[in-house]
């Protein structure tokens, strides 16, 4: 088996580098600009262009106070064994002692005009609702002082 010189690859030399980096033969074709400029001119990429840009730092920082105030108060009302989900929730709807009207047929040939107006249905319950409201953030609100006035026994001890 005979070795053939010409087969294999040359070495280059330190001038030849050099030579090759100081004039450059080869073309590098730059990056598709267009694609950065697609992103620009959507609504996502635009919005880094004005200066509301610069508040977003500040609304994370909102939203990251809030989140920490939920999280206090969660911790606070759990403490004091009040139901989250309870105090959280909207009040029940009101109840009536009305009767809801028949439904109108569905066939319009055979219906008859309909003349009569839906009935109105009054809040009876409200001034409770409003009182259990009114206890539930009263107890919360002492439930609060009393976490309080514990922490600052508890810093002060230590």
């Amino acid at each position: 088996m005979q070795l053939k010189l010409s087969e294999f690859h040359k070495r280059s030399t330190y001038q030849e580098i050099a030579d090759e980096i100081t004039n450059p033969t080869e073309n590098i074709e730059l990056a598709d600009l267009s694609m950065a400029k697609l992103f620009r001119n959507t609504q996502q990429g635009s919005r880094f262009d004005d200066d509301n840009f610069i508040n977003l730092e500040n609304d994370h920082t909102n939203k990251l106070k809030q989140q920490q105030q939920q999280q206090n108060m969660q911790a606070q009302v759990a403490a004091v064994g009040v139901n989250v989900a309870a105090a959280m929730a909207p009040p029940p709807p009101p109840t009536s002692q009305q009767q809801a009207q028949p439904a109108a047929p569905i066939n319009p040939k055979t219906s008859t005009p309909a003349t009569q107006q839906p009935p109105i249905y009054h809040d009876m319950t409200s001034g409770d609702r409003e009182e259990q409201e009114q206890e539930a953030m009263e107890e919360a609100l002492r439930a609060s002082r009393e976490n309080e006035q514990k922490e600052t026994q508890c810093n002060k001890t230590n």
